[in-house]
């Protein structure tokens, strides 16, 4: 039995079109715990959060600090928690962020920065945005001119003086 040409482009055409409709299928990644070598003195380790692509563990890094673009101090230790959405967000201390440039008034006024607490910076100061690249280890934040001291450009602070 001999078939057209029409034949042929329709048997695939349907076969591309039911190929492009099958659901992609997606392997749970797992670690068989038995491979490692058991001790009954310590705890069981949970390696569920390994299996998350963006997790990162919350504590204490050393980052490259970045504020409006200039690097203010490239090795300084900066302590992490999680949030609410299983993100890692900087506990920034009232004098990181007088160190930032934060104007002291504008800082006396915000409501929660003291330095036991660890509030979401969008909320301290409003208008400003962080960025924590843990790959690079590098945290970039954004403060609104309104929000910082007006100082001279390549200011260095009298507390930074060699005496």
């Amino acid at each position: 039995m001999r078939h057209g040409p029409a034949h042929t482009v329709t048997v695939v055409s349907l076969s591309i079109l039911l190929g492009g409709q099958s659901a992609p299928l997606h392997a749970q990644a797992t670690f068989n715990m038995d491979l490692l070598e058991k001790n009954d003195h310590l705890p069981a380790v949970d390696l569920q959060r390994f299996n998350q692509q963006t997790s990162q563990p919350p504590g204490d890094y050393p980052v490259s600090w970045q504020v409006n673009g200039v690097t203010l101090d490239a090795r300084k230790i900066i302590t992490f928690r999680q949030n609410d959405r299983g993100q890692l967000t900087p506990c920034l201390k009232p004098e990181d962020l007088l160190q930032a440039g934060v104007n002291p008034a504008v800082l006396s006024q915000a409501s929660g920065a003291t330095s036991r607490s660890c509030p979401e910076l969008a909320t301290l100061l409003p208008g400003s945005t962080i960025n924590f690249d843990f790959a690079h280890q590098r945290l970039a934040m954004t403060l609104p001119q309104a929000l910082m001291t007006r100082q001279a450009r390549d200011n260095v602070p009298s507390a930074l003086w060699d005496e």
